[in-house]
């Protein structure tokens, strides 16, 4: 397929995903949606950067960070994760945090909090 057909095609399969969730599901809540597709080098160079979007009730959390690795000041490596804190059955935030083995957290993002 060309470029142009694989953005369509990329388009209707995730465009779904952005749908309300009471049109996909009846009357289910869906609170979170996550999901995430790295690549270790963007077809246009630069970074990519975990997202996130309330829509409809849903929090949808894309949580690609490329990349997932960087140096640490430790002279090893640091690791991304993304997490999310559920307060019963409502996310309440979502985080981008790097990680080291020995130092625990040592950069922390709030990428989404709610009401905020």
């Amino acid at each position: 397929r060309s470029g142009l057909e694989r953005r369509h095609a990329s388009r209707r399969v995730f465009g779904n995903a952005f749908a309300p969730p009471r049109k996909r599901l009846g009357t289910a809540q869906v609170p979170l949606c996550v999901f995430g597709h790295m690549h270790s080098r963007l077809a246009r160079g630069g970074r990519r950067r975990a997202m996130v979007a309330a829509k409809d009730g849903t929090v949808h959390v894309n949580a690609a960070e490329v990349p997932r690795h960087r140096p640490s000041a430790f002279g090893d490596v640091d690791v991304h994760f993304t997490l999310v804190d559920l307060d019963g059955a409502a996310v309440s935030d979502v985080r981008g945090v790097w990680l080291h083995d020995d130092a625990g957290v040592v950069e922390e993002r709030v990428l989404w909090r709610r009401g905020g």
